[in-house]
């Protein structure tokens, strides 16, 4: 296996616990206070926004041509796309549920659903992706690419060093 593709698996496995978190905070929804919730929502908004987006454009602007291209089909990240756009999608739909949390006085049972929702949904869609790219796209990269075509795709990602805190 390239060792760059292993460093890109290990991006991958850096994300996944921040990723979970947006599961775990909304399983805690309803029974934390409500400043706990509103900080753990701007945590992972500050992941989702500083780390987890910025790291699926920069695949998706330079990993996903060379997969298209190995697979011979245009249309074969197709389904990995449509996933940053329902990401980027529910990250806004969040940021404004948070935002009506910080300035409502009394937290109703609407926001938190809302709230709820949009985790769940953050974390089964991010989930999925990076699931598909480590079982799918991979594999492909490492049957197909050199050492020095991996070096140079994962260095023109090079927003993907960027780690989460």
């Amino acid at each position: 296996m390239p060792s760059q593709m292993k460093e890109l698996q290990a991006e991958h496995k850096e994300l996944v616990p921040h990723i979970k978190s947006l599961r775990t905070t909304a399983d805690l929804v309803d029974d934390i206070p409500v400043a706990a919730l509103t900080e753990r929502c701007e945590d992972g908004l500050r992941f989702l926004e500083r780390h987890l987006v910025p790291h699926f454009e920069a695949e998706e602007s330079v990993m996903y041509g060379t997969v298209n291209r190995l697979l011979g089909s245009p249309l074969a990240t197709a389904t990995m796309r449509h996933d940053l756009v329902e990401i980027r999608s529910l990250v806004e739909q969040l940021r404004e549920q948070c935002r009506k949390l910080e300035s409502d006085e009394l937290f109703t049972r609407d926001i938190a659903r809302a709230i709820r929702r949009s985790l769940y949904a953050l974390h089964a869609v991010a989930s999925l992706h990076v699931s598909k790219e480590e079982n799918v796209y991979v594999p492909v990269l490492e049957r197909h690419l050199s050492q020095e075509e991996a070096d140079e795709l994962m260095n023109r990602m090079g927003v993907l060093h960027v780690r989460p805190t």
